[in-house]
């Protein structure tokens, strides 16, 4: 993964003693169970959602608080769905991740296929490069050239991360170690947690 230069010159010699070791905690976030696909083997079954589920701004930040406070020291914090654009506040959720996790990778998992809506929106932009957003793009319909070009015109093509190829390599590696282990899980309330390896998954559905 990429940070836009600033960041990256301060956490550089950190984060290659924590992506290479074990200490570092990965959260996922699921904000919302919308998606505009419908893809068979979706691992958060997004298609069987019978309605649009959006995790409230209030709720967002104060699960995100509680974490912090449980884990204040990790590596990545990323929002993921469904499709975590379609929340109609994703950018003030990222914000909000980004002012309680101030020193972890703050990303977002997508299929990339709304972001031609903010082609010209300079704000967006802007909120992307000043905060470090990592934008994982599983890439689908549209040919890799264009979000190359696309974060590249915006100056942001350190914030971009193509995480298909990547995610089949980890899912083979991963299946390989535990196959058969079963996950740790854990219920408070409307809150889920569960641990897989070293992620840590949470939903408020």
């Amino acid at each position: 993964l990429h940070l836009c230069d600033r960041r990256q010159r301060q956490m550089c010699i950190r984060d290659r003693n924590r992506i290479y070791g074990k200490d570092g905690y990965h959260i996922e976030y699921s904000v919302t169970d919308a998606c505009n696909r419908n893809c068979v083997a979706c691992s958060h079954l997004a298609p069987l959602a019978k309605r649009p589920n959006f995790v409230s701004i209030e709720e967002f930040a104060r699960v995100t608080g509680i974490l912090h406070k449980c884990l204040p020291d990790i590596h990545t914090f990323w929002l993921t769905g469904g499709e975590p654009t379609l929340h109609p506040e994703f950018i003030r959720l990222l914000g909000i991740a980004r002012e309680i996790y101030p020193e972890a990778y703050i990303g977002i998992y997508s299929n990339g296929t709304t972001l031609n809506k903010h082609e010209s929106d300079e704000l967006f932009w802007e909120f992307i490069r000043e905060n470090g957003i990592v934008c994982g793009i599983t890439v689908y319909d549209k040919d890799l050239t264009y979000y190359n070009d696309l974060f590249e015109r915006h100056d942001c093509i350190n914030n971009y991360a193509e995480t298909l190829n990547k995610f089949e390599e980890d899912m083979k590696q991963y299946a390989s170690e535990h196959m058969g282990e079963p996950a740790s899980q854990t219920s408070f309330g409307s809150i889920k947690i569960w641990v897989s390896g070293s992620t840590l998954y949470i939903s408020t559905k």
